[in-house]
């Protein structure tokens, strides 16, 4: 069920109610765009409400000025999240004027914020019993029984305010959804189909019965709903899409066809059309036609970089298969042209490019995607791998040195920096890298070992003798007998004739 942010203020306490209601709307502009109509509505109910109450109230107006004056006070603290505050405030008032709905209804709905279920309770059955005609406190009594999961109260509520009041459409959708929620399929479906009669066709509607008609495996119910979208809009070839993929996943491939066939009549640039016919061929074991498909669903703009990305994702599902790939790079080729901006499609372009065994490229697609995205970890993991892999030293350090600005605590990056280093016989500069590496990963065993192990050659290019000696020491305190270690070491110790035994030994 949707819960909205409700909260009520006044029309005659002029400024400050304005300033407050640009304040609150402030905090939800983005985030509830799509509830912010009935929200408005809400409070300009409460409005209403709090003034009409007020007006017919036995207080004087200095009394009624100051309760007004009280209440604006414990709204600022309302807005401002400061709910205990608040809520002192709102119960005093509720003291001197406990007839007020309003106030029972804002206190109901401080306690609500608060996850208070129990009072908020309370206080939103008060506020119904003082004012049985304002949807909003219904609403607000139905997400307080949501929250103490008490779905079939819930139900009852929103029945009760759908059959008394003319509410908008989306009580019906939250009523349907406490019926959802208590497996009452049947009973949701005649909510949907109440809402359908009052307020028209609505494709969301749509949608949720097909899907519990397909959860009681009733692909006939299902399909009669996608009947009437295309029914009502012949030109939108969404509907039909959408209605052949159905009959597609349910093994009735030819009425699928058919379907899709008339679809391409009405708009043959409609991207989908061509994902799901790419479905069908694949079913019939057309692969060419299959792939050729997929071409023209990728050739498109229309069709978004998320759903390329996730058709793809299916070429690397077997990374052994070199024919898969082959196809999935053309697509990929494809994707990168029509999203250009897009660092996820350039990623899995490089991944294919690896598969195929074609490194270089790989990193070149890897490259382009972190300068799209330079925080993306595993690409930056890739384009060292590769340098690596390649023995490329001079790409290497200058690669590792932009991925440590994005990632100073990888220790990964700082080790492939100080190998390169030593590759280009920078002792000082490899030797500092390694150290940092060593820093970065002491809980790692394995890392510490190669640190150690390049320390020991770094150290020695430095004639740092005594550092190199106790960074071979180091490295074979976790691997005794690694045979490099005991090579590099014994080698080292002959050239300089010292601790002679030692090297013998280890020779």
């Amino acid at each position: 069920m949707h819960s909205f942010f409700r909260f009520c203020t006044m029309k005659s306490i002029h400024q400050t109610w304005l300033i407050l209601l640009v304040v609150c709307f402030s905090f939800n502009l983005q985030a509830q765009d799509n509830k912010k109509n009935k929200e408005k509505d809400g409070i300009e109910s409460l409005f209403e409400e709090l003034d009409r109450l007020f007006t017919r109230s036995s207080l004087t107006d200095a009394e009624a000025s100051e309760l007004e004056n009280k209440f604006v006070e414990g709204m600022k603290f309302f807005i401002t999240d400061e709910y205990e505050k608040a809520i002192d405030i709102f119960l005093e008032c509720y003291q001197k004027m406990p007839q007020n709905s309003a106030i029972s209804y804002q206190i109901a709905l401080t306690y609500y914020k608060q996850n208070d279920f129990d009072n908020a309770l309370d206080y939103a059955q008060k506020a119904i019993k003082l004012h049985k005609e304002n949807p909003y406190y219904y609403a607000l009594l139905a997400d307080v029984y949501e929250s103490l999961e008490q779905y079939e109260y819930v139900s009852e509520i929103l029945t009760k305010l759908v059959k008394r009041l003319d509410v908008g459409e989306m009580y019906y959708f939250d009523l349907a959804i406490s019926y959802l929620y208590q497996n009452k399929y049947l009973e949701a479906i005649e909510v949907y189909n109440q809402a359908e009669q009052k307020f028209g066709l609505n494709e969301i509607v749509v949608s949720h019965k097909q899907k519990i008609y397909i959860s009681l495996n009733d692909l006939d119910g299902a399909l009669k709903e996608g009947e009437k979208l295309i029914q009502q809009f012949p030109l939108s070839v969404e509907y039909r899409v959408a209605q052949a993929e159905l009959l597609l996943n349910n093994k009735r491939g030819e009425e699928a066809k058919k379907i899709l066939d008339d679809a391409l009549h009405i708009q043959s640039d409609y991207p989908q059309t061509y994902l799901v016919l790419a479905d069908y061929y694949e079913a019939t074991g057309e692969k060419d036609l299959q792939i050729k498909s997929l071409e023209l669903a990728f050739e498109s703009p229309a069709l978004d970089s998320e759903s390329k990305l996730n058709v793809l994702l299916t070429y690397m599902s077997d990374q052994e298969n070199k024919n898969l790939a082959e196809k999935g790079l053309k697509l990929a080729e494809i994707a990168v042209k029509t999203h250009p901006n897009d660092s996820k499609l350039f990623g899995i372009y490089g991944n294919f490019q690896l598969i195929l065994e074609k490194p270089r490229l790989a990193r070149a697609a890897y490259q382009k995607a972190v300068s799209l995205d330079p925080n993306n970890y595993r690409l930056w993991e890739g384009i060292v791998q590769i340098d690596s892999d390649l023995n490329e030293a001079d790409s290497l350090i200058k690669n590792t040195d932009r991925a440590i600005e994005y990632f100073p605590n990888q220790a990964v990056f700082w080790f492939y920096n100080g190998r390169a280093h030593f590759s280009n016989k920078n002792y000082t500069e490899s030797v500092q890298s390694l150290e940092q590496c060593r820093l970065l990963s002491q809980e790692n065993t394995e890392m510490q070992f190669l640190v150690y192990a390049h320390l020991g050659d770094a150290y020695n290019g430095m004639k740092e003798y005594h550092l190199s000696d106790k960074a071979y020491e180091n490295a074979l305190e976790i691997r005794p007998n690694d045979s490099h270690i005991l090579n590099n070491y014994s080698y080292y110790l002959s050239v300089r004739k010292e601790k002679l035994p030692l090297a013998k030994e280890m020779s």
